[in-house]
């Protein structure tokens, strides 16, 4: 990879998603990720992970996804890849 792109993660808080969100960052990916019942849990993953940033998605509010997809390129710059884990 040339320049760093950014890949958004939905539930990548915890398990298999935590362990994409490190991957990803290892590899020197700016991280995007979701969470939506344990901030503490999110808080560890941007420790772990350093690169990544967590953002909360309910998907209950129905306009949420698209304000996520805005905050997250505003934040990080354009989405070039999106594991759908959630």
């Amino acid at each position: 990879m040339t320049a760093k792109q950014t890949a958004l993660v939905t539930g990548g808080s915890r398990g298999i998603g935590r362990a994409i969100v490190e991957a990803l960052a290892k590899d020197g990916w700016a991280v995007a990720f979701t969470w939506r019942s344990d901030e503490a849990a999110a808080r560890a993953v941007e420790a772990a992970a350093p690169g990544s940033r967590a953002f909360l998605l309910d998907l209950q509010d129905r306009a949420r996804p698209a304000a996520l997809v805005a905050e997250v390129e505003s934040c990080l710059g354009l989405i070039g890849a999106l594991v759908n884990n959630a």
